[in-house]
């Protein structure tokens, strides 16, 4: 893979680790703003010599923010240069230099350079110690106008040691927020504002010379020959408190301090004596007395002796700088993050093969890839150990089709761990069938049994059915007939399905299968056949008459289909040869059914006859003869109209005519009514007598056809 490309990739999972956080600014006392992580080395920039870009005994360092910038003590090279980070290949270019003022100017190794980053007007100046006879002078520096990588001085000197102190060498340099520049001298601390005013001078405080020191907010962390100690400041920079925080293992010095991000102070660790065993130590800022370090990096070999340290966050990536005077090389520790990119996944029916793109950051990483069904938990399946960038992952197997499926695939290396998600479906099978049987076998209907697994698919399925005809049976026999088309479930789960199919013939041999399609494809069940039974004929029975007056009646009864159409008869008249006849029809339920007809205009004190007959394809049913008597004139009843017809669940078959709802049977012997004779004698009283003879009249013929008045 290309370094380039390698490197962004690194840098974009770096950032994505710390999206959303304010990097390169301590977190005192708050939420820490990198994710837990850990430095290795990422590259070097300088090398012996004296060109520009070459380091000749380099020491102190500092980092401008913002914009990444590395300023480095080229002691042997009387010059601070600075370094610009190419952000394509992850690498440092030397991208100007400031040179000593005349011969005056001396450059120390030690704490010689710190840059202002706070946001006030001062913000980017850079403050160089120079020192001669003892008496040593912190410098400011200020970028031209024009020019941004050149450097002027401002005529600003920071002098705050005291004639006759034991060390009047500056042995400490840094910058606050606020701009405030904190030197100190042998074993005290001036404070000066950007201007060169003292500020504040405290006394005597470490018990060990300072050997440099970094600010956060009121925290001055300072390292001495024998430790790391933290210094707690009031409003007005006076030393409140000290912690001694760790003491330098034994054998070893502590050389120079930064601070950073994630509540982390960092320090040079020199064995003078012992070659590849100098590396850097980090500590949790706020830390209890005598900690140890919660991260060691840099050693084998990467450091031998070192005077310089500094943090930033060039490209946003948090880095430590550490400078080598044995290699003339500044080293450049990057915060590592295994990257885990370009994830796939490629399903069959029941297995996928993922592979993801994994930069491991670090001498090597470890990576799992785990999966889980769309409502199931994470299953571990694979993992390994990765040392270069490429390609990891593997075959899933066992897996269930036309499934979805989350899987994640995670690294991790000494200090970090990084992790990518994807999601694929497997692909679909034909469903599952079984045609079980069929049940309520009837002489012209029968129902159809199977069962149905989808698959976790869309699925339509029907049942298809036939005659057994032919030689060969049913085996060699068609399924001309289908049943409607339904849905199955989306489960893994059998379904029981059926369907009721109708106009079967009478004893005769069907067969049939269950169909079913979806997006595995289409699949159909073994057969299945049955034989139909014998066709039952219909029922009629006669029902009693109701409602009986002098010239009506209602007849009633019960017909039962047995599962066929059917047609039904009333048969009425005054004798049981009847005469009339008024047809009806009932559907095919295998149920009974109440049925019923109104008769009008019949003849008082008469006998009727009426049966009800059933008939369908399975023969004609005869209810029994039923009679009923029309009331006489003379009987006491009133003369009334005939009721409303009610006819009971009656359909009309298809070339029958329907039943009509009052049937008025012919008579030769009709009769006039007692309301027609009454009416008749009334008329007659009003013709022949005068009004004192007439109310006589009209009381009698009232009288002889039964009215009231």
């Amino acid at each position: 893979m290309d370094e380039a490309v390698r490197h962004g990739m690194r840098r974009l999972a770096v950032c994505a680790t710390t999206a959303g956080l304010l990097l390169g600014a301590l977190s005192i006392g708050g939420q820490p703003a990198l994710a837990a992580g850990g430095f290795a080395l990422e590259t070097s920039f300088g090398g012996a010599g004296s060109a520009l870009g070459q380091l000749k005994d380099p020491g102190a360092l500092a980092v401008q923010a913002g914009t990444g910038d590395v300023f480095v003590v080229d002691t042997e090279n009387a010059r601070v240069e600075k370094f610009a980070p190419t952000h394509d290949t992850g690498g440092y270019e030397a991208v100007g230099e400031i040179r000593s003022l005349g011969s005056a100017f001396v450059f120390k190794s030690g704490p010689g350079v710190a840059v202002d980053n706070s946001s006030g007007p001062s913000a980017g100046d850079v403050y160089i110690v120079s020192g001669r006879s003892r008496k040593e002078t912190v410098y400011q520096f200020r970028p031209k106008s024009a020019h941004a990588d050149e450097y002027e001085a401002t005529g600003v000197r920071l002098e705050g040691f005291v004639e006759g102190e034991e060390d009047e060498n500056v042995h400490g340099l840094a910058v606050g927020a606020d701009g405030s520049v904190y030197v100190a001298y042998g074993k005290s601390l001036s404070v000066f504002s950007p201007a060169g005013a003292l500020e504040a001078k405290s006394p005597p405080l470490a018990a060990a010379e300072v050997q440099g020191l970094t600010v956060a907010g009121n925290e001055l962390y300072v390292v001495t020959a024998t430790g790391l100690e933290g210094w707690t400041l009031d409003a007005a920079h006076a030393v409140q408190s000290t912690t001694t925080i760790s003491a330098a293992p034994a054998g070893s010095t502590y050389t120079a301090v930064a601070v950073g991000a994630n509540d982390r102070v960092f320090v040079d660790v020199v064995y003078p004596k012992e070659e590849g065993a100098s590396h850097v130590a980090a500590f949790v800022a706020d830390a209890p007395a005598n900690s140890v370090p919660i991260e060691e990096f840099g050693g084998n070999g990467h450091i031998q002796i070192s005077h310089g340290l500094a943090y930033g966050v060039p490209g946003n990536v948090p880095s430590v700088f550490a400078s080598d005077a044995t290699d003339d090389e500044v080293h450049v520790f990057e915060y590592t993050v295994p990257a885990v990119s370009g994830c796939s996944a490629t399903p069959t029916i029941d297995s996928a093969q993922v592979a993801c793109l994994l930069a491991p950051d670090a001498p090597q990483a470890t990576w799992t890839l785990e999966y889980r069904p769309q409502l199931g938990s994470f299953i571990e399946a694979l993992g390994g150990t990765a040392s270069g960038e490429g390609e990891v992952g593997g075959e899933l197997t066992g897996l269930e089709p036309a499934e979805l499926y989350t899987y994640r695939l995670e690294a991790n290396n000494a200090s970090s761990t990084a992790s990518a998600e994807g999601q694929f479906e497997t692909e679909p099978v034909a469903p599952l069938l079984t045609a079980t049987g069929a049940e309520h076998v009837l002489a012209s209907t029968a129902t159809l049994d199977g069962t149905v697994n989808p698959e976790h698919s869309s699925v339509f399925y029907r049942f298809e059915y036939g005659r057994c005809v032919g030689e060969g049976g049913c085996a060699a026999s068609p399924y001309p007939y289908e049943g409607p088309q339904a849905k199955a479930g989306l489960g893994r789960e059998q379904e029981a399905v059926k369907d009721t199919v109708r106009e079967l013939e009478p004893l005769a041999s069907y067969h049939y299968r269950l169909v079913a399609i979806g997006p595995g494809g289409e699949a159909a069940s073994g057969e299945q056949s049955f034989t139909t039974g014998t066709l039952p004929a219909a029922e009629a029975t006669t029902g009693p008459a109701s409602a009986v007056s002098q010239t009506g009646a209602r007849i009633s009864g019960t017909v039962n289909p047995n599962g066929r159409p059917t047609t039904f008869v009333w048969e009425v008249g005054t004798s049981s040869a009847y005469g009339s006849s008024v047809y009806g029809s009932a559907g095919g339920e295998a149920e009974p059914e109440s049925v019923g007809l109104a008769l009008a205009a019949l003849l008082p004190g008469t006998t009727y006859h009426y049966r009800l007959l059933a008939v369908n394809a399975g023969g004609t049913s005869y209810g029994a003869d039923e009679t009923f008597t029309t009331l006489s004139y003379g009987a006491g009843a009133p003369l009334s109209a005939p009721p409303a017809p009610a006819l009971l669940a009656v359909l009309p078959q298809e070339g029958t005519p329907p039943t009509p709802e009052v049937v008025v049977l012919p008579s030769a012997e009709r009769k006039e009514s007692a309301a027609q004779l009454l009416a008749k004698a009334l008329k007659s009283c009003r013709k022949k007598h005068a009004d004192g003879k007439r109310a006589a009249c009209e009381r009698a013929a009232r009288k002889k056809y039964s009215q009231k008045r």
